[in-house]
């Protein structure tokens, strides 16, 4: 899994802002903050990764179950695949 190609993050009042840049923003118009572990899990998502990845991507930074890792890492999959962010 990897976020598509003309998403950006920046940092807007101090939070972590997600928006679509270019071509992506025809299709996406809106805007998502990403909390800390969502940023974790988006950083590992750009470069490419499988729900295992996002798991230890959890682990390494948080003091977390693998389980409570997992669906937490599923739970943000599956609201950018809702709104398209997601290629598969």
């Amino acid at each position: 899994m990897k976020i598509k190609k003309g998403f950006v993050v920046r940092e807007v009042g101090g939070k972590q802002i997600a928006v679509a840049t270019g071509e992506a923003s025809r299709t996406f118009n809106g805007m998502i903050t990403l909390n800390g572990s969502a940023r974790v899990l988006w950083d590992a998502l750009t470069v490419g990764c499988d729900t295992d990845g996002l798991v230890s991507a959890l682990t390494s930074v948080y003091d977390v179950s693998a389980d409570a890792a997992r669906t937490d890492a599923e739970a943000f999959v599956e609201k950018l695949r809702a709104v398209g962010i997601i290629e598969e």
